[in-house]
């Protein structure tokens, strides 16, 4: 088990981004198998129902046969991706074959890497075999806290904690190959807790570490970090006029439409819906063009999304000295 901060497992990219933008393979990918939960996290605007609901945000588990057809999409880029997570703003476990996606996905060689994370209160010994074998790379835990009462008090989740922690200790001993990351966020734990986390949770896991709040999209609706100022996983914040991520990612919804990153809770920067345009037509688009200069040219406050996003200032990429460059390349890309 090695104790690490969340920015630890993004690895280092070997793409230097200002001379390769436009790239012709996103590196990062998330597919949402559902955007539903079972947990209401007080700092996840999926475990806030009534905003989710102010957005028009609808409930919505992925038609198996929409993710055969993105996967098959992934076939059509030049090059494999670095990383697909199966995961965005939903407990992806819910959705009843996520393991056969696990699966399709690994199948289609289209990735170095498949990712989920999940809150863990669905695992047990009988779904732990079907994981570990499913050709998943990483499966991240987020922890809400330590006892029973403090799962309730985070994430209005009924948790049997002694049980949950012996499920997780299952599926650690059944992972083969699959790693298994454990994390707890911050929210106000004492010592006690957090030294408690790392008694409780050390032994079955490969990667541990506690994370600060994450800020979201869209912040002017709440304080998502419920107070507190530490980045989420340990990365400096730095204010940025350019998202990092309008280069290198794409974020598909559960409904098969496609936002440029994983952070658009409510679903404002849209560029195109998989249920009758292709993947590798969108990333090649115009409206993902139009979308990256907007961000180039200082003007993400026309998006709702983005003009008070938290998330992206704890980001470590900075491409704002070159922004003028990368625009002027994607401009003139056809």
């Amino acid at each position: 088990m090695a104790n690490i901060q969340a920015r630890d497992l993004r690895g280092k990219r070997d793409i230097d981004l200002v001379t390769a933008s436009p790239i012709d393979t996103p590196l990062t990918l998330f597919i949402e198998p559902t955007n539903a939960c079972n947990f209401r996290c007080s700092y996840c605007p999926t475990g806030d129902t009534a905003l989710i609901k102010s957005v028009g945000r609808k409930n919505k588990l992925m038609d198996f046969d929409l993710f055969c057809k993105i996967v098959n999409d992934l076939q059509a880029f030049p090059r494999k991706l670095r990383m697909v997570n199966l995961y965005k703003d939903g407990e992806s476990l819910l959705h009843p074959k996520f393991v056969d996606m696990v699966k399709v996905l690994k199948s289609a060689n289209v990735t170095d890497q498949i990712w989920v994370k999940t809150n863990g209160a669905l695992l047990n010994p009988e779904y732990n075999e079907r994981l570990a074998n499913s050709g998943l790379d990483m499966l991240g835990i987020s922890v809400q806290h330590v006892h029973a009462q403090g799962f309730w008090d985070i994430a209005r989740a009924r948790v049997d904690y002694e049980k949950y922690r012996e499920n997780i200790l299952d599926l650690y001993n059944r992972r083969g190959r699959m790693q298994v990351s454990i994390k707890i966020a911050d929210t106000g734990l004492s010592k006690d807790d957090i030294q408690k986390f790392f008694d409780d949770f050390s032994d079955r896991c490969d990667f541990i570490t506690v994370e600060g709040l994450h800020g979201w999209s869209a912040s002017e609706y709440k304080d998502w970090k419920l107070g507190t100022e530490q980045s989420f996983d340990g990365t400096p914040r730095n204010n940025k006029i350019v998202c990092p991520l309008v280069l290198y990612m794409l974020g598909i919804d559960s409904d098969g439409t496609v936002g440029v990153c994983n952070d658009d809770w409510m679903h404002a920067h849209q560029i195109g819906d998989l249920n009758t345009e292709s993947l590798l037509d969108l990333w090649n688009g115009n409206k993902l063009k139009a979308f990256r200069v907007m961000h180039l040219e200082g003007r993400r406050h026309e998006n709702a999304a983005c003009k008070a996003c938290d998330y992206m200032h704890v980001l470590p990429d900075n491409f704002d000295e070159h922004r003028m460059k990368i625009r002027g390349k994607i401009l003139t890309t056809k």
